[in-house]
């Protein structure tokens, strides 16, 4: 069963409306977020309580952990390689941009013309592909929440 995410005063509101929402089904994402949920008692919190520079400089540190720091990847790369995977798997144009809430589909058009062909020109050295491949590897463990509830894994 799909989650729907609303989302409040979002930066887009100018063109996409003042509330949002996005309909989530992919089973690891709605694991994760029944996880967070769970023991969410103050509907004036947010479920997402960090910055941006928080989650940037998380990112960070993560391609550093794992060799990557000159990959030249952003957090933003996640939203692009997102957009660029879906749309290789068949996601029609006009989906991606309700999905992806953008505001112009030529912008759209070429973002994605963009990204796919990066993709093809993109020559990573081999040791890169294998520090990325490895990322990938162990990374496997965020596909689901922590056994335990949120509050047990915050005490630890």
């Amino acid at each position: 069963m799909p989650v729907v995410v609303v989302i409040e005063r979002p930066k887009n509101r100018l063109y996409m409306g003042r509330v949002q929402h996005v309909l989530i089904k992919d089973p690891e994402c709605i694991a994760w977020i029944l996880w967070l949920l769970a023991v969410w008692t103050d509907p004036e919190s947010y479920v997402w309580p960090f910055t941006m520079s928080m989650a940037r400089t998380c990112f960070r540190k993560l391609l550093a952990m794992r060799g990557l720091s000159n990959s030249r990847l952003l957090l933003a790369s996640l939203r692009a390689g997102a957009a660029t995977h879906l749309y290789q798997t068949g996601l029609s144009i006009e989906q991606l941009a309700f999905k992806g809430r953008w505001k112009n589909l030529n912008t759209l058009h070429s973002y994605v013309q963009e990204a796919v062909a990066s993709l093809v020109l993109l020559k990573l050295s081999p040791d890169v592909l294998s520090r990325l491949r490895d990322f990938h590897v162990s990374s496997q463990v965020l596909r689901k929440p922590p056994s335990c509830p949120l509050q047990q894994f915050l005490a630890r």
